[in-house]
This record gives structure tokens, sequence and C-alpha cells, in this order.
């Protein structure tokens, strides 16, 4: 080999090696970015990190073998996974859990045009308990200016950290859209569903624009898996690490005003209205799926992308709790989408 036998091998904490049925993926939390590797690569680094370079050649490799280990490992400095020191470095690991103080860390609140729940006073009762990102989801409103305005002056002195938007597409009011949006210091991302013209994606004064042609009329879309919707975050590793990427923390309140895990849930904790939000986030019931890890599920245990990937818990394979999302295509057999 090429390298410095008397070195040290060590990984960067942000880069996470996953092992899947068939092959693995290389996680980089720092960069926001995932690739496939193969399953014999993450067991290489398991095997030497920590240990010098002198002692893969103590395992007698042939010189074929040599070479392709030659090669993964100027793969892996490449693209800095790892890196060569003269000592044993001691790390202070990166934490492999998150916690917050806040008893809520996401909250959705969906609206149609048949909704009568008092949309200010839900916004106000979810800021109190504290909580850092909100959802609104306008299904078949069609929003005028005035209304969007009034809207997003309902988040001027909260405490949100992230306010997401999801509405219908109108052409008429888009670029009134646009200007309303763009004064908000809390809005991070808007979805305009119904769109009509092709996907797109784009970033104008620092708020992320999705346009779909999707029409979106209900909470029924929802939790399809795939690759666009892949998270490579700290936040959604480490919470995946203990807890439920889709479900710990959040609350939510459908079109009728009910509390819920999940608008697409069945099961409701009361109405918004007239229900004390710290009483409900107390109830064991409330907090049932919070502990339910990819580990755990059904087929995503063995899925190289369980560390990315946002669960859902609402529209399973079978009605079975450790059931895989209904609306998730890929096969870690195969492995294919």
């Amino acid at each position: 080999m090429n390298l410095n036998t008397d070195l040290y091998i060590n990984v960067y904490s942000t880069c996470k090696l996953v092992k899947g049925k068939k092959r693995g993926t290389l996680s980089d939390l720092h960069r926001s970015r995932i690739e496939l590797i193969p399953n014999e690569l993450i067991d290489l680094v398991n095997e030497f990190k920590g240990k010098k370079v002198s002692d893969i050649l103590k395992k007698n490799y042939d010189f074929k073998d040599l070479k392709v280990i030659e090669q993964y490992f100027d793969f892996l400095i490449d693209k800095e996974v790892i890196f060569l020191s003269e000592k044993i470095l001691s790390f202070i690991s990166s934490d492999e859990t998150y916690e917050s103080p806040k008893k809520l860390l996401s909250a959705i609140i969906d609206i149609d045009t048949n909704s009568t729940y008092d949309v200010p006073n839900a916004i106000y009762k979810i800021n109190t308990i504290g909580c850092d990102n909100i959802q609104i989801r306008l299904y078949d409103c069609d929003m005028d200016t005035n209304t969007l305005e009034h809207l997003v002056s309902l988040f001027k002195n909260t405490s949100f950290r992230h306010v997401e938007i999801l509405l219908k597409y109108n052409k008429a009011s888009f670029k009134s859209f646009h200007e309303i949006l763009k004064y908000s210091n809390r809005v991070s991302m808007v979805y305009f569903h119904s769109y009509d013209q092709k996907d797109k994606v784009e970033e104008i004064d620092s708020i992320t624009y999705i346009y779909t042609s999707e029409k979106i009329v209900s909470s029924d879309f929802c939790g399809y898996i795939m690759p666009f919707y892949f998270d490579v975050s700290p936040i959604t590793y480490y919470i995946g690490e203990n807890y439920n990427t889709c479900l710990y923390k959040k609350i939510a309140v459908d079109v009728n005003g009910n509390i819920k895990n999940c608008p697409s849930m069945a099961n409701d904790f009361g109405k918004i209205d007239s229900s004390d939000l710290d009483e409900i986030l107390s109830t064991p019931d409330f907090k049932k799926y919070w502990n339910i890890t990819k580990d755990k599920i059904s087929v995503c245990k063995t899925c190289e992308f369980r560390k990315v990937c946002t669960d859902c818990r609402a529209y399973l394979k079978e009605n079975e709790l450790y059931e895989k999302p209904k609306h998730c295509e890929y096969e870690p057999d195969s492995p294919n989408w």
C-alpha cells in the first residue's frame, strides 16, 4: 500500500456508515449528502478504525485484495470520511441522541374550506407550549393576498424557528404572495400544490419554494417515502437513533380541529379549541409512537436509508404497529425502488 503504515486511522464523527441488506450508505451530516457504498467497505472501516495502517498488512491479504483495500482508503480519504494521524486521537464522541427541552419539536395545522375551528388560537396554544417547527397546510382554499398576509402575521411574535406553508398555486396572486412572504422572518419553506407547469424547486430571499403539480386536497397525501424526502442532517440522524423520525414530539390539528399525532391518523385526543395541550402531551397514549425507531420496523431495519428516512405510522403495509410504511416501494432485498 502507498499509505504511511505508521499512521492511525480515524473516522470523522459527522460521517455515518450504515449497513443495509445488500449495500450500505455513507451519510455526511456536515455536508448533507449521502452515497451508496459496499457493505464490505463499512466492515473494513469498523475493523480498522483506531488502528494503524500497518495492521491491515498483518492480515495477510493477497495482492488483489490489497489493491481493492487501497482503492477503498483512497475513496474514504478523498470523501473526508477518514483521516490519518501520527497518534491515537481521543475524541469526545458526538452525542448519538437528540434531546430538546421543549415539549414539542414540530406541529401540523390542517385547514380546508370547511374548517371552523379557531386557527389563530391553535397557533397561539402551540406557541405557548413551545415548538420549533410548524407546518400550515391549506388544501382546497383559494388564498388571496389579504388572507395570506394575515396568516403570516400570526407568527410575527412567536418563538417558532421555522414555518412551512402548503397552499394551492394561484397564478393571479403568485407575485403578490412572494412579496408578502419575503418580509416574513419566520417562513422558511413554501409548497405550492396544483402547479400548472413542470415541478421545480427554487430559493428566493432565503425561502425555499417547492412547486408540485400534485393536487394535494387532503391529508391522504401523506407518508410517501422517496429519495427526494431524505433528510441527511444531524437532527434527523440523532433523533432516529432513539425515537421515531416523524412523530417524536409532534402534535397535529386536522381540518376538523381534532388534536392528533398526525392528521392522517384515526385516533384523536380532543378539540384544539377546548383542550389542555399540556394535559394531552403528558398522556402515555399520545406518546405511544415516539419510541418506534426504524431499527424496530419490519423491512426498514435492514434498509441502508433508515437513518435519513422520515417514517410514517399512519399508512402501513399491513395493519401492524411495526410494519413498513405503505407508501414506500423500496425493497432492500432487491435493492430497487
